[in-house]
């Protein structure tokens, strides 16, 4: 991560209002349950250049348009990745409103 206090701020901020952290458990295949863990931020289409700044910023994660919602995504789910990067983020810079629960 760049290391700029001010957008980290803004980063903390933008995911209380924009953003969602979540654990999807599902079956497998072979009838395993596992679960995934995500960070992401969804926002109107054309506020795509936010979205690389963000991506650029954190290293790590994809921008992701879903089918005519015009909404983009910005998802992070590589394990190593969150706890190295969007933990450790949140732990510096930690959400304040009902997210931080």
């Amino acid at each position: 991560m760049v290391g700029n206090k001010d957008f980290a701020w803004f980063l903390t901020g933008f995911t209380e209002a924009e953003g969602c952290f979540n654990i999807n458990i599902y079956k497998t295949k072979a009838g395993k349950f596992t679960a995934k863990l995500r960070f992401s931020l969804a926002i109107m289409e054309n506020d795509i250049e936010l979205l690389n700044k963000i991506k650029n910023y954190l290293c790590c994660g994809n921008i992701s348009k879903p089918r005519s919602s015009g909404m983009i995504h910005f998802t992070v789910s590589k394990l190593s990745d969150i706890n190295s990067i969007i933990i450790p983020h949140f732990l510096n810079y930690p959400l304040r409103g009902n997210k931080h629960k």
